[in-house]
């Protein structure tokens, strides 16, 4: 009876994410009042005063010439309460972008954004002011039939969502697949009993750990109040809800690390480790300021939307038309006003369409996606499916952390330390993919490095997969890691069993990746290269140069690496924010990092690896640390510019633990494993702690 009601949920939820993946958002379109309005004037294409970038055939369509191309309506003088822009023939639907002269000449801080849908030949855009002129941006060919001015301001509607029939079956059809498979696997592993068992074993610490979280919420919440009348009053403040969860966070941390867990901290350090980096997750999307926080995030929240849809085609809200511009409007700012107030504006956006974005996503954003869809469907604010689908990106990295930890012998603080690195963090918090490649590369090393602590047992099939897979996964949004790859490869002779089989496996993963750098290479050389690089940027033409002049590009390579790679360039890696800013103290972390390398060792690493492994190991550190700047160089600078532009620090992350889990000397540690996990793990949290109080605090000052 257990199996069927558990395979009707996941039949359930299966429909859910199908369906959510399907549903456009909940927005409304605009209507006009009859009674209650008039038309104050008609405008057709002979009254255009003016064409920039643009101009109108012999066919009556008006046609772009170049950048920036509109039309404007001059001399209208006079209150509009909406626009009714009328066009011949729409096929396939556009996003309608308006902008009108209010006494201070055209600007954006005057525009309306309005989508039509394809078939749709009309649309109302709401104005209410008084104006001078109305500018009309053309996107494709246009052809305009008129524009309407009218002396009543819209209402509003709301759209119904609704998907085809054809979408339903696709959705129940593959659900019910999911949960015959479900059902046939449950009787094949028997995990449910196996889940049970494991529930109810751990019932009083579930307990625990619940009634601990909400207490500490609780008691935390009342001193806040206590504070914000006493020692606060001044500010005005009646609850800071930023402070909130920043002392919530910390105390949760602390009572996980000496109390919760405790018991744990001897051998399964990695528990605590989960409960720590959760909470660290929370407060940190608590406290960032809402917009592009870190590096790239329109092209990031981009992938994302494109696989909240199954298809090419993803509706496009005003909200996500305006997240997915790098501009200073989706800049951070400061003051906790500053952020609310854009949250109400992007919420309120969010309801307006405005058409459709097409593209493919990877599977780096596949996970966020879903969860992006799933507060769509519910009907959520904006704000709220963005935390959704950023904290799909924190669970998946915590998780994939925590089997990396579960998986060692020893060095389980190595990868705690550089799991918690605060710009690893502030990444896996946020829309990227970094937060993939990173955790990735760290189960795959950890399952390298896991097999060969266990001296008397072959790595399995299963454990073989898992390594390389996880290799081959983190590389697939960053091929330039492919090198990772060949790890495996460097596994001792010794627990190799079914050598064919292991090899075969190690081959094809990498062979994957390879294939997509090849592809990668080629589609560089046949485009040039990355155009925000400049005008001169040419990745044939910087080939040429560097074989043509060698030794003038192993100089700068050489002078680049060593300061990116030097200790004081370590803190654009390891407290660096991204957008919002860089913390202090690095110098504190990278003794850490030294630290736990060379201290945290057992019996079990003694004679572990192989001293060719250990060198392959650090080589491929510093080869892969001048492949990505070597390509960077060709991809993104001009042909032969005396500077490197483009590599980012935070590209070392996932070069690190592969290197520092293995370069160390085994020996029978015999501190007390207990008291140096919890040190270790208080540290870690301590300092990305105060890396959130330094950084992203201020800006969610009252």
């Amino acid at each position: 009876m257990k199996r069927v009601i558990a395979s009707l949920l996941v039949f359930v939820i299966a429909s859910y994410c199908f369906l959510a993946l399907m549903f456009p958002p909940v927005t409304y379109s605009y209507v006009l009042d009859d009674s209650n309005d008039k038309i104050l004037g008609t405008f057709g294409v002979q009254d255009i005063s003016r064409y920039n970038n643009s101009h109108i055939d012999d066919n009556g369509v008006i046609v772009k010439d170049g950048r920036d191309p509109y039309i404007l309506f001059d001399g209208i003088n006079k209150y509009v309460g909406s626009l009714v822009l009328k066009v011949a023939e729409n096929k396939n639907g556009y996003g309608v972008h308006v902008f009108y002269d209010s006494g201070s000449d055209y600007s954006e801080k005057y525009a309306k954004r309005v989508y039509m849908d394809a078939g749709d030949t009309d649309c109302i855009i709401p104005i209410g002011s008084e104006i001078k002129g109305v500018g009309i941006e053309i996107k494709d060919k246009y052809k305009l039939d008129s524009l309407e001015l009218h002396s009543a301001t819209p209402g509003t509607v709301d759209n119904e969502r609704s998907i085809s029939t054809q979408q339903y079956i696709f959705a129940f059809a593959s659900s019910l697949v999911i949960a015959v498979v479900f059902f046939v696997l449950e009787l094949r592993f028997k995990f449910l009993s196996k889940f049970d068992k494991t529930i109810r074993k751990n019932r009083k610490r579930i307990i625990t750990v619940v009634l601990c979280f909400f207490g500490c919420a609780l008691v935390v919440a009342i001193a806040e109040l206590i504070l914000s009348h006493t020692v606060f009053a001044d500010s005005g403040r009646v609850f800071d809800i930023y402070r909130f969860f920043l002392n919530f966070g910390s105390l949760f941390v602390i009572i996980s690390i000496f109390f919760l867990f405790s018991s744990d901290l001897s051998d399964k350090p990695e528990n605590a480790f989960l409960a720590v980096t959760l909470t660290l997750c929370m407060m940190m999307m608590a406290l960032c300021p809402f917009g592009h926080p870190v590096w790239d995030t329109e092209w990031h929240y981009k992938k994302t939307l494109q696989a909240s849809y199954i298809g090419d085609n993803a509706f496009l809200t005003e909200a996500e038309d305006e997240i997915m511009k790098p501009i200073a409007e989706t800049f951070p700012r400061h003051t906790a006003y500053s952020n609310m107030d854009r949250i109400a504006k992007f919420n309120e956006d969010y309801k307006t369409p405005y058409g459709i974005v097409t593209g493919r996503s990877t599977i780096a954003h596949l996970l966020s996606g879903l969860f992006l869809a799933i507060g769509r469907l519910a009907g959520l604010p904006f704000y709220v499916v963005t935390l959704f689908g950023r904290s799909a990106n924190a669970l998946l990295y915590c998780f994939l952390c925590y089997f990396a930890l579960k998986k060692l012998k020893s060095g389980k603080m190595i990868a705690a330390v550089i799991a918690l690195i605060p710009t690893a963090m502030m990444l896996a918090t946020n829309f990227s993919y970094d937060f993939w490649t990173n955790g990735l590369v760290l189960l795959g090393m950890a399952y390298f490095v896991g097999t060969q602590q266990e001296p008397d047992k072959p790595i399995s099939v299963g454990e073989t997969l898992v390594m390389c897979v996880s290799f081959m996964l983190a590389c697939l949004p960053k091929e330039i890691y492919v090198v990772l790859c060949f790890i495996p490869f460097l596994m001792r002779r010794k627990k190799i069993k079914k050598p064919i089989l292991y090899y075969a496996i190690c081959t094809l993963t990498t062979s994957v990746v390879m294939v997509l750098v090849i592809l990668r290479i080629k589609e560089a050389l046949k485009y040039g290269g990355d155009t925000r690089g400049g005008s001169g940027v040419s990745a044939a033409g910087q080939i040429s140069y560097i074989f043509g002049d060698t030794s003038a590009f192993a100089k700068l390579l050489t002078s680049f690496l060593s300061e990116y790679l030097s200790i004081g360039g370590m803190k654009n890696f390891i407290v660096n924010m991204g957008n919002v800013g860089k913390g202090k103290c690095a110098p504190v972390y990278v003794a850490l990092m030294l630290i736990t390398t060379f201290t945290d060792k057992d019996s079990c690493d003694i004679r572990a690896y192989t001293k060719f492994s250990k060198v392959a190991v650090v080589g491929l550190f510093f080869g892969m640390a001048a492949a990505i700047a070597s390509a960077l160089y060709i991809v993104f600078n001009p042909v032969g510019s005396d500077t490197l532009n483009g590599v980012q620090s935070r590209y070392i992350i996932p070069l690190l633990y592969p290197m520092l889990s293995i370069v160390g000397f085994g020996f029978k540690n015999k501190m007390n494993k207990a008291v140096y996990n919890a040190v270790i793990l208080l540290a870690c949290s301590g300092f990305l702690i105060y890396t959130i109080e330094k950084v992203l605090l201020p800006w969610m000052t009252y």
